[in-house]
This record gives structure tokens, C-alpha cells and sequence, in this order.
């Protein structure tokens, strides 16, 4: 009888001991499935993974740009080093004017339009992420050739009502 009494009392035991196994194996699995669901919403976004990687180290220099003098309208070509990515080029400007007609090449080589400034010395600008460089450029005496405008006919009062 007293065999029988510690079987059972063991297999009481072990029903405790399967139970509480239970309970450790299922506990993880729930505290996985929330750390899934927070690793998602806490996540970096994705504008920011995107985001392009520019060496703020890497200060630019314009070394030359040819011709020495231009004239408005002129286009020239800009070298340097250190000018980075396409994604990490700001701008070109000449002095206080800044250009929207400039074609970036490569790291080391640009291209830009002289707008219309007044003749005498001009700076020519470069601002990348790793900060900004200049150089002095002889602007002549020239005027940028305007495109013509089609010009709408405007037609009076009277001809619109017949």
C-alpha cells in the first residue's frame, strides 16, 4: 500500500512538474511574437534607410574651371576634388545668384550656365554636404540670349461675344 501511495504521489508530481514545463515552454513564445510586433513599429523608416550616405569629412575644391573668362550665358566646366555623390551636391551659384542649370558629371567634374551678371570678377560656388569651395571667374561684357515667347493674341471684349 505504501507503494502505491508514493506512485501516486509521484505521479502527482510529475503532472505538476509537466504542467509547469508548459507554462516555461509557452511564456517565450508569447514574449517573442510582442518583441516581433515592437522590433516593427520601432523599426528605422524607410525614407531614412534610403537616405543617401554623404562623407560630411570630405571638404570639396574647385581646382579649375574652364574657360577663365566668360560671358553670360556661357556654359563652363568646373573640376575640383572631393565634390561626393550626385545625392550629397547642394548647388553651384556665381556669387549671390544661384543656378539651376548645372548638370553634375561625376565626383570631380561638374558643369554649369553663367547667368547674367554684371561684367567684372565673379565668384563661382560649390556647396556639397562636406561643406562649400570657391573660385574667381573674369565675367565679360555679353548678354544672354532671351528665347522668344509666343505671345497669345489678345483678343477685345467685342470679338469674344460674336
Amino acid at each position: 500500500m505504501q507503494e502505491r501511495k508514493a506512485w501516486q504521489q509521484s505521479t502527482r508530481w510529475l503532472a505538476v512538474l509537466a504542467g509547469v514545463l508548459s507554462l516555461l515552454l509557452l511564456i517565450p513564445d508569447a514574449d517573442a511574437k510582442r518583441s516581433k510586433r515592437a522590433k516593427r513599429s520601432k523599426g528605422v523608416p524607410s525614407s531614412v534607410a534610403k537616405a543617401p550616405t554623404c562623407d560630411t569629412y570630405a571638404h570639396p575644391k574647385i581646382t579649375k574651371v574652364t574657360p577663365d573668362s566668360v560671358k553670360p550665358g556661357q556654359r563652363i566646366t568646373i573640376k575640383g576634388e572631393n565634390f561626393g555623390s550626385k545625392a550629397c551636391f547642394k548647388g553651384v551659384s556665381f556669387g549671390r545668384y544661384k543656378t539651376r542649370h548645372f548638370k553634375y558629371v561625376n565626383g570631380n567634374t561638374l558643369t554649369a550656365t553663367v547667368p547674367n551678371l554684371r561684367p567684372g570678377i565673379a565668384k563661382v560656388n560649390i556647396l556639397t554636404a562636406g561643406g562649400a569651395s570657391d573660385y574667381v571667374l573674369l565675367v565679360e561684357k555679353g548678354k544672354v540670349k532671351k528665347s522668344r515667347k509666343v505671345r497669345k493674341s489678345k483678343r477685345s471684349k467685342r470679338s469674344k461675344r460674336r
